[in-house]
């Protein structure tokens, strides 16, 4: 797939709200030849009976699992999803399957931050999306995502991406914690909006 190609697929599954920060985050991935991308927090949605449809019904879902599997398959990247639910995971693979792709991604099941924590293998870019934003309550998922960032940290290779998503909200949605924590560290901030990707070339 030639790479005009794929950033318009990555555009079609990723919906309105994400539609720009997505494509920015594969043109990152691919320009820096990244391969070994991360996500927390996978697809736990119903997948459609076509991928046709199943692009037509996304609504504003990111479908970053889809995405970051797709990436990698045509950039030859590895892939590791994590996610402490096992249906989600088995919604994700039957997701992955629908698109073909069900070679392209390694789920794990288990608490993200423990798991980043004990990873021993590096990491080009992570997508951080594991536990939902309640804006009543926004703490939860706020000191949970701080914690996933620290675990993840000092495994992130130069060039490096963070995208973080729900983030605008009046409580400074999941990345209320996160965003200060990584602009106090140095990290540049690309692009602002309901999903904010960070970059750090040096």
């Amino acid at each position: 797939m030639q790479e005009t190609e794929l950033l318009e697929q990555v555009e079609l599954l990723a919906g309105n709200t994400r539609q720009k920060s997505f494509r920015l985050t594969a043109e990152f991935i691919i320009r820096h030849k990244m391969r070994r991308i991360v996500e927390t927090g996978c697809f736990r949605g119903q997948p459609a009976a076509t991928p046709q449809a199943h692009i037509e019904n996304r609504g504003h879902d990111g479908q970053s699992t889809v995405i970051f599997a797709l990436l990698a398959r045509e950039l030859g990247c590895v892939f590791d999803s994590y996610d402490k639910d096992p249906n989600h995971v088995a919604r994700a693979r039957a997701l992955l399957g629908l698109f073909g792709l069900q070679d392209s991604a390694n789920f794990h099941i288990g608490d993200s931050v423990s798991a980043l924590s004990k990873r021993s293998e590096p990491i080009d870019f992570i997508y951080f999306d594991s536990f939902d934003h309640n804006p009543n309550n926004p703490l939860p998922c706020q000191l949970h995502q701080l914690a996933e960032v620290g675990a993840a940290l000092g495994k992130l290779q130069r060039p490096a991406g963070i995208l973080l998503d729900d983030c605008k909200f009046a409580t400074g949605g999941k990345a209320g914690l996160s965003d200060p924590f990584l602009r106090s560290r140095g990290w540049k901030l690309e692009f602002d909006g309901y999903q904010r990707l960070f970059t750090w070339l040096e």
